[in-house]
């Protein structure tokens, strides 16, 4: 399994669409921390996504090259 999002990061001092201190944790980040090593987290208001895809298709190509089925 692998889990990919790409939402709003006010939560995160250094994220992409602005920070705000009142905003205390983000349920989609949580989650996105919980599934390490497999999700990734991406902004939704980065310039592109085009980085963030290629990243997803490796994550996922690596655990497709694991996957046994039963």
């Amino acid at each position: 399994m692998v889990l990919l999002v790409i939402s709003t990061d006010i939560d995160d001092p250094s994220g992409l669409c602005g920070y705000d201190p009142n905003n205390i944790g983000h349920a989609l980040r949580t989650w996105t921390e919980l599934m390490q090593p497999n999700a990734l987290f991406g902004s939704i208001c980065a310039d592109g996504y085009g980085d963030y895809f290629a990243a997803a298709a490796k994550m996922i190509k690596s655990q497709c090259d694991v996957f046994v089925p039963q």
